[in-house]
């Protein structure tokens, strides 16, 4: 794997956590990929970057929040699957918090039920980073320009995002009046 399309899967993995607290109003001071090696990361308020805490968002949230990174890197993907092998690259991380999430909500790892609420909440984080694509496709690319964006930077992005979507709705609406 090249580092271009390395460092470009990293800024999808990595809008994709963007996406999810944007859209719903978590902030965060960053989220980064790194120029060298494409790896990324995101920092909370409060946090030191890559502590991964979850600071004010419903459990819930906080795994679909979790799963959107990966979801992010298959958003152009139809029915798109978890697999372990995404766990094993870059999810590796957000994978194990994923799993400390829901040990703390009180799953049993072995249980059959574990791994289909898994498999629900990345078909529930794949919907939603597909319903926001224009959002994630700006980030992505905003990341893989400049490698780190702020909370600011990432709610202008969302806003021109929402301008163009408006402007687009009403350009088809001017022609049902005709």
């Amino acid at each position: 794997m090249t580092l271009l399309s390395k460092r470009k899967r990293h800024a999808m993995h990595e809008a994709g956590h963007a996406v999810f607290r944007v859209v719903h109003g978590f902030p965060f001071h960053h989220v980064e990929i790194d120029i060298d090696d494409g790896t990324g990361d995101m920092s909370n308020p409060g946090q030191v970057a890559g502590a991964g805490l979850n600071l004010g968002v419903k459990e819930h949230q906080w795994q679909i929040t979790i799963m959107c990174g990966l979801a992010g890197e298959k958003v152009n993907q139809k029915n798109a699957r978890l697999t372990m092998v995404d766990t094993l690259m870059t999810g590796y991380g957000d994978f194990h918090m994923l799993v400390d999430s829901l040990i703390d909500s009180g799953f049993n790892l072995k249980s059959k039920f574990f791994h289909r609420y898994t498999r629900l909440i990345f078909k529930e984080a794949h919907d939603f980073v597909v319903e926001h694509r224009a959002l994630h496709a700006l980030l992505t690319e905003a990341l893989l320009e400049r490698s780190r964006l702020t909370w600011d930077e990432c709610l202008a992005l969302k806003a021109q995002c929402t301008r163009v979507a408006k402007s687009t709705t009403k350009r088809k609406n001017s022609y049902r009046t005709r």
